[in-house]
């Protein structure tokens, strides 16, 4: 198992940039969805927790803003957080860091940036990545468990990603 951020984050960045998503599943404590790198050849089933705009400013006028701050037992977050996904689907990941404690700023190439909040503090895992190739064969995965980011890979993932 790889607990060394900087080859963690090499490996999501090599994974993840260019890669987009056509659908996603909302639950009330989480969203799915399937990432796909078309010239990879691989995809990246990710299950997370929370996502808001990267710009905390910006995020806070989304959720005090009509419709999104409408009464709903899980406040405004849930619905704004339901509607960015709708925006990103199919906007292609341009590039990712960290930003600190396993959460992540994922910027895409139509300009907007997420961030994918790693410090969620009632979850054991807040996000998880299981990165598969063309035969929906796992090949690898990454978790963010207690603000402390884990990988494993194999050799097909790495050989694919040009990191042995």
């Amino acid at each position: 198992m790889i607990t060394d951020k900087t080859r963690i984050l090499a490996v999501l960045k090599a994974a993840l940039a260019g890669a987009y998503y056509t659908r996603f599943t909302y639950y009330i404590t989480a969203f799915e969805c399937e990432l796909f790198n078309d010239e990879l050849g691989i995809s990246a089933h990710i299950v997370f927790s929370e996502i808001e705009l990267a710009d905390r400013k910006e995020w806070k006028k989304w959720i005090e803003t009509y419709p999104f701050n409408i009464e709903n037992y899980n406040g405004p977050e849930e619905p704004t957080s339901v509607f960015l996904m709708g925006l990103l689907t199919q906007a292609t990941i341009q590039s990712i860091e960290e930003e600190n404690e396993g959460t992540l700023i994922i910027g895409f190439r139509n300009g907007m940036r997420v961030r994918l909040i790693g410090e969620t503090e009632i979850e054991d895992i807040s996000w998880n990545i299981e990165f598969r190739n063309s035969e929906d064969k796992d090949i690898g995965n990454c978790t963010c468990s207690f603000n402390e980011m884990f990988l494993t890979m194999g050799e097909e993932l790495s050989t694919k990603l040009s990191l042995t």
